[in-house]
């Protein structure tokens, strides 16, 4: 009877140390730390690293102008929520893709329009110009007719007075009086030329004047209403393809 009370109180503490040391060792033991205080400054062997920091959402455009977008083309996502348009996503021909802001871009559209009209002007100016031009190569053709006129009579008044005067059938006076008449008309005669042809230069630089100004205007008008719908791009394709323009 002995026996067994000491067999059963031998299982029990061992039991009882096994258990004990099960429990012990389940503790989790604390991991040793170094505590140290905060210094201003780097620590000494510091690694430094560059990086480029990128938008979540972005949309790559292209316009006419410079400006500031105002509004960007919405679609509905998954989540049904309004969202800027992404790469994949399907457009409707003839979408607005974005805007610039038009308190900027009015500016712009008067100048260009303030351009067109100075240029149109200009036009009017050098059209003036090579009428008044064209005037003056009348005027000056007119004048040399008279000048060679004059030149050819006092030609045969001098070709005369040389074959009178050679057989003395002329005094000295009369024969230098057709001379120097000779010699007037003929140096009329030469600026006349001239004239004529300093004012046919001078009209055919009013009319390249003209055709300048001419294709000045053009452009000038051709950009008024350009600037005017680039404020609003409609595209032309079905797909958004991110980091290009959809053709026009």
């Amino acid at each position: 009877m002995k026996t067994h009370r000491c067999i059963a109180i031998g299982l029990l503490i061992a039991a009882t140390a096994a258990a004990g040391c099960k429990a012990h060792s389940a503790e989790k033991l604390p991991t040793p730390v170094k505590v140290k205080t905060v210094e201003a400054g780097a620590p000494a062997g510091e690694v430094r690293y560059s990086a480029s920091i990128t938008a979540r959402t972005q949309v790559d455009l292209a316009f006419k102008v410079g400006g500031y977008v105002e509004a960007i083309c919405q679609v509905r996502g998954f989540d049904g929520h309004m969202r800027a348009a992404q790469e994949g996503d399907v457009i409707q021909r003839g979408t607005v893709l974005a805007r610039v802001r038009q308190s900027d871009y009015a500016v712009k559209v008067g100048q260009a329009e303030s351009q067109a009209s100075q240029a149109r002007s200009g036009v009017d100016s050098s059209r003036a110009q090579v009428l008044e031009a064209q005037s003056s190569v009348e005027a000056s053709k007119a004048s040399l007719e008279q000048a060679e006129a004059s030149y050819a009579r006092a030609r045969l008044d001098y070709d005369r007075a040389k074959n009178l005067f050679s057989t003395q059938s002329m005094t000295r006076a009369d024969y230098d009086a057709a001379k120097a008449q000779h010699d007037v008309t003929q140096a009329q005669w030469e600026a006349a030329k001239s004239q004529v042809a300093m004012a046919e230069a001078k009209a055919s630089m009013a009319k390249t004047q003209v055709d300048a100004s001419e294709a000045q205007a053009r452009a000038s008008v051709r950009t008024a209403p350009s600037a005017i719908n680039g404020v609003g791009l409609p595209v032309r394709s079905v797909s958004v393809v991110a980091g290009s323009m959809p053709s026009r």
